[in-house]
């Protein structure tokens, strides 16, 4: 899981978007919904004040309820919310994204553009998005081991 964000100091968006345009644009893709992690976001009903997405995972209310793609919500007032990722445009009026996504999701769904180009320009994406998050595996499997030796190397020498 993903350290909690305090909501009073998320990052600052570099951009803004429709949370309909983003639900549309990320479907069922975790690695799409990531992108929201540490992001503030703004519910409809403005009594639920500041917002920051914390975490997206794979999850079900119950047991007899097929696992779904859920986006938790750290709310000031209201602590942590889920909601379905099928249903969080239904709650949340925008999302904050970076400038770059923000310029994919216009020329994605904006602007004319033929559903093979967009099909290309979407799947170029998603597979970056997962390099990248390969790439930081990788990097924090390092660390680990690297520390792990570290700490075998102080027991050693302490006996």
């Amino acid at each position: 899981m993903t350290e909690p964000h305090d909501v009073s100091r998320s990052e600052e968006p570099e951009a803004t978007a429709d949370a309909a345009l983003f639900s549309r644009y990320a479907g069922t893709d975790p690695d799409r919904w990531r992108q929201l992690i540490g992001h503030p976001v703004v519910h409809r009903d403005p009594r639920h004040g500041p917002a920051v997405v914390e975490d997206i995972r794979w999850g079900t209310c119950c047991d007899h309820v097929p696992a779904y793609l859920q986006v938790r919500v750290r709310h000031a007032e209201h602590g942590v919310v889920v909601f379905r990722a099928s249903s969080f445009c239904d709650h949340h009026r925008s999302v904050a994204i970076s400038s770059e996504l923000r310029q994919l999701l216009r020329i994605c769904f904006e602007e004319p553009i033929s559903e093979t180009e967009k099909a290309v320009m979407l799947e170029r994406h998603s597979r970056d998005l997962r390099e990248e998050r390969d790439r930081q595996r990788l990097l924090r499997a390092d660390e680990l081991k690297h520390r792990a030796a570290k700490r075998r190397g102080e027991e050693r020498a302490r006996h």
